[in-house]
């Protein structure tokens, strides 16, 4: 009987000690979240970042380990607001003090970095940055 009771609470606090590790995965932690607009419904107005978030069954999720998007964008010429026309990807990159979002729109030429509760805008005009990500995902390409 006692031999049981040990194997049943080893088996236990097994599988309790394994939970735990399953909440906050370290090879998580260096992961960008890339979300997409997948516009299968239709709209008839620009969405912008509420409507964005608010239609998560429009959302196709990518995960991507070590991706530098945020020092890629950053490199590009600063821009105002009217280049940009729509939320059409968010990148959510994570770091010790919570996340970096940068966000573009469906030409990945027209970024959108969020610093301090204030959008600063980029624009990529020969569109190098989306040429490179689209021939090395097809995640970013029009039809997948």
């Amino acid at each position: 009987m006692k031999t049981i009771l040990f194997f049943f609470s080893v088996i236990l606090l097994s599988a309790i000690s394994l939970e735990k590790e399953k909440i906050i995965p370290v090879k998580d932690q260096n992961e960008t979240k890339v979300i997409k607009f997948m516009y299968s419904e239709e709209y008839l107005v620009d969405y912008g970042e509420k409507m964005f978030w608010d239609n998560v069954q429009e959302h196709a999720i990518m995960f991507q380990d070590q991706f530098e998007i945020k020092n890629l964008v950053q490199k590009l010429p600063q821009t105002n607001s009217k280049l940009f026309k729509n939320h059409n990807y968010c990148f959510i990159i994570p770091h010790k003090k919570g996340n970096d979002t940068v966000y573009a729109d469906f030409s990945l030429k027209a970024w959108i970095i969020k610093e301090n509760g204030k959008n600063i805008y980029y624009y990529d005009e020969k569109g190098d940055l989306a040429k490179d990500l689209r021939a090395n995902y097809s995640f970013f390409k029009e039809c997948w």
